[in-house]
């Protein structure tokens, strides 16, 4: 399992937003929901970060490999060239 940072640019955070929250359901099924928080920078709102822990990996591959996957970041209005997904530890863990 891993932690991830999720940096990208959005069209439109309000609209981007309600799409993420509609799918909890998805992202449960692959880390920790309760943990997952998404941030705005104060410059830009629709400048933003996510937190996911525990993730499996080879579940999320596979589901943003899907065409499907691909066509609902594109209608939420993710600008793709500017997504950057790291992972991290928690100081004192490891």
């Amino acid at each position: 399992m891993a932690n991830l940072f999720v940096t990208m640019k959005v069209k439109d955070f309000d609209y981007w937003y309600q799409g993420f929250k509609g799918h909890v359901d998805v992202r449960s099924q692959w880390c920790d929901e309760s943990r997952t928080k998404v941030y705005q920078t104060p410059e830009d709102h629709n400048d933003i970060s996510i937190t996911l822990y525990d993730v499996d990996m080879e579940a999320l591959q596979k589901m943003i490999s899907s065409p499907e996957f691909q066509a609902l970041a594109e209608e939420l209005g993710e600008i793709s060239d500017t997504k950057r997904i790291h992972s991290f530890s928690e100081m004192g863990e490891g």
